[in-house]
């Protein structure tokens, strides 16, 4: 939606492609993102820009989501593609959107890695794993000094990253032991 702010407000549609988890285990965390872009729009409507979205659903899955970036760069030919939702299928997504030179968008997935590639044709809006992690760890060392910490983390690309964020971050800010 981003990549459609540009341009006098006469001019032709501009085509995005939005890929998100529709379906699937992930669908309603994504229904928050795809009300989002329904939102913002409203908004460009309301200002005279003329925005066609081509909706894909990933429902959560990498492969799929490497189907949707290839059919909306080659065959819907859109201007830019705005997702995904998770940091598994936003990774996939990032890496063919740079092959197919099609700007991605990422406005959610916070794993690290999927904007510290030099990728030219990715760009990142949202918080990295480590700025989660430092907010966390900030709140934590706010009560007091910590005597032990333990890390946690869901067996995702985002919990991974999370957790190797939040061990990095904690050597810089608490001498406490960990367990993770």
């Amino acid at each position: 939606v981003a990549l459609a702010a540009v341009g006098p407000a006469h001019a032709a549609p501009v085509k995005v492609g939005v890929i998100n988890s529709m379906t699937g285990p992930e669908a309603p965390i994504g229904e928050n993102l795809t009300n989002g872009i329904k939102l913002a729009l409203e908004d460009l409507k309301k200002k005279g820009v003329d925005v066609q979205v081509v909706w894909e659903d990933d429902t959560g899955k990498p492969q799929v989501g490497l189907s949707a970036v290839e059919k909306l760069a080659t065959r819907d030919n859109v201007a830019g593609v705005v997702g995904a939702y998770t940091s598994a299928v936003t990774s996939a997504v990032a890496r063919k959107a740079e092959q197919l030179k099609v700007p991605l968008v990422n406005p959610v997935a916070s794993k690290e890695e999927i904007t510290r590639q030099g990728y030219k044709y990715v760009f990142r809006v949202s918080a990295t794993t480590t700025d989660y992690a430092s907010i966390l760890l900030d709140m934590a060392l706010s009560l007091g000094k910590l005597k032990t910490m333990a890390i946690l983390n869901e067996n995702t690309d985002f919990g991974t990253s999370g957790a190797k964020s939040a061990r990095v971050t904690r050597w810089t800010r608490s001498s406490a032991p960990m367990t993770s």
